[in-house]
């Protein structure tokens, strides 16, 4: 409610029978006593009143400006014009005092939707009205600006992002976006830019909005877009057009994920959905997300979460893949699933074939997190040498006052161990620790990784408080 944009109809009030209503584009109409318009008309539509003798031959001419901004707050403007002999009446709830009043001929006048125009003498009444339509566009690239200019001619809303009453998506391809997904969950029309423009070239504004299933004179549907490459082809089936609709509309999407309890953190953002995006289209369709952030990571936070919760993983979950690994185990999270395969199990309204990966068997695996998988040998052989330069060059320096990068956080035993920084030992000796203190400092371990930031805290510590107890310290991650 209360908004300023929608395409303009003309609602024929006939003594019997069913209403006949006209679609206003943009452009100049004539209203006249004649079935079909004049062949002498210059006019974009033709508005017939018959079987009225007050009518003239050509009576009114309603005129409807094209938008010129896309909002939800700019006004498609039209007005009327009074060009016949008995004249033109209008009777609007709006105006000031209400009630019927004649309009000047040969003046425009605005309308407002819910007012009532009355031609000539004998009653021949429309009312105007506007209807709210909503499209959203998802990657038309060089067809977008084309696109934009044909909805405002219509009079339509083009929607940034989506919303919930939004009428059809126009893309060029279906493919995995946002955009997309929300389509097939509201179960509303995916169709080509083609569409539009069906809309705005039909022959009479009384007719209707095209068949989205309408096909060529070859039986190939002219508004159904492509389904992407990116799609795996087992996917294609149920995104084919139904029986009126383009894909067939499946109320089962509304509870795809039912009784699902899902984890993601809202720092990874994914190229397709933010986290809030997440929570909204899995909540949507019956499952409950829990968000949780990068601080909540890094701190092992316990979270309230039910024994099947699932975590959602993407790619560049790598990044921080000891904090994750050990916040999942804090939280005795089980199963990990893939952003991708949540998309695919919206597609196809079906979890039977979501690929839970138990985290013990993964890549997030609690007891699995010395390295950042996905690295090639050539380039782990380069991190190992950049490593054992840094170690080289703070040759002669105080463990504390060593600095390294925020990727050589953690560095090889093995690789500390054999430089020529230093020649630990198992045992302890202080003496090469340049401690102020003669405390046991924990010796290193044979193999796994070093966490450096933990290690210098602790040697730190030693030298600044002389603490005599030993301490116990995680090496690793």
């Amino acid at each position: 409610g209360g908004w300023s944009r929608g395409m303009w109809k003309l609602i024929e009030e006939p003594h019997n029978g069913p209403n006949k209503i006209y679609y206003l584009i943009a452009g100049t109409h004539e209203i006249g006593r004649s079935l079909i318009r004049p062949a002498e008309s210059t006019c974009n539509g033709w508005i017939s009143l018959p079987g009225d003798r007050s009518i003239s031959r050509n009576h009114a001419v309603i005129r409807v400006r094209e938008l010129l901004q896309d909002d939800l707050e700019s006004e498609q403007q039209i007005f009327i014009r009074d060009i016949s002999k008995f004249g033109v009446s209008l009777d609007s709830s709006l105006q000031s005092p209400p009630g019927e009043r004649k309009i000047k001929r040969d003046q425009d006048v605005e309308l407002k939707h819910g007012c009532c125009i009355t031609f000539g003498v004998n009653n021949s009444r429309m009312r105007l009205e506007r209807e709210h339509v909503v499209v959203c566009f998802s990657r038309l690239c060089h067809l977008e600006v084309e696109a934009y200019k044909t909805c405002r001619m219509l009079g339509f809303h083009v929607a940034k992002s989506w919303l919930s009453h939004t009428r059809m998506l126009i893309v060029n391809e279906i493919n995995i976006t946002s955009k997309v997904l929300w389509a097939l969950v509201d179960q509303k029309d995916i169709l080509s830019p083609a569409y539009l423009q069906s809309i705005l070239n039909r022959e009479n504004l009384s007719d209707p909005f095209p068949d989205p299933l309408q096909k060529s004179d070859s039986d190939e549907f002219l508004f159904i877009p492509r389904i992407s490459e990116m799609i795996p082809t087992e996917y294609h089936k149920f995104l084919a057009p139904g029986k009126s609709h383009n894909p067939e509309f499946n109320p089962n999407r509304k509870t795809t994920f039912n009784d699902l309890t899902f984890l993601y953190i809202e720092s990874n953002q994914s190229s397709i959905l933010n986290g809030k995006e997440i929570k909204s289209l899995i909540s949507r369709t019956g499952g409950i997300v829990q968000l949780c952030n990068s601080q909540d990571v890094e701190r092992g936070s316990t979270m309230l979460l039910s024994r099947d919760t699932i975590y959602i993983a993407q790619e560049d979950d790598v990044e921080n893949l000891p904090a994750i690994s050990r916040f999942l185990k804090a939280n005795k999270v089980n199963f990990v699933v893939e952003l991708i395969h949540i998309f695919y199990a919206i597609i196809s309204a079906d979890v039977s074939d979501l690929k839970k990966i138990p985290i013990k068997d993964s890549r997030w695996s609690y007891n699995d997190v010395k390295s950042k998988p996905g690295k090639g040998k050539e380039e782990r052989n380069k991190v190992s040498e950049t490593r054992n330069s840094k170690l080289k060059d703070n040759a002669g320096t105080s463990l504390s006052d060593m600095q390294f990068s925020h990727q050589e956080d953690y560095v090889e035993a093995n690789d500390f161990r054999s430089s020529e920084k230093r020649s630990w030992q198992d045992e302890e000796d202080v003496s090469k620790m340049d401690t102020k203190s003669t405390t046991s400092i924990p010796s290193l371990p044979e193999s796994g990784l070093i966490n450096f930031k933990r290690f210098k805290k602790v040697v730190h510590t030693y030298q600044s408080e002389g603490i005599k107890d030993p301490v116990e310290f995680e090496w690793k991650s």
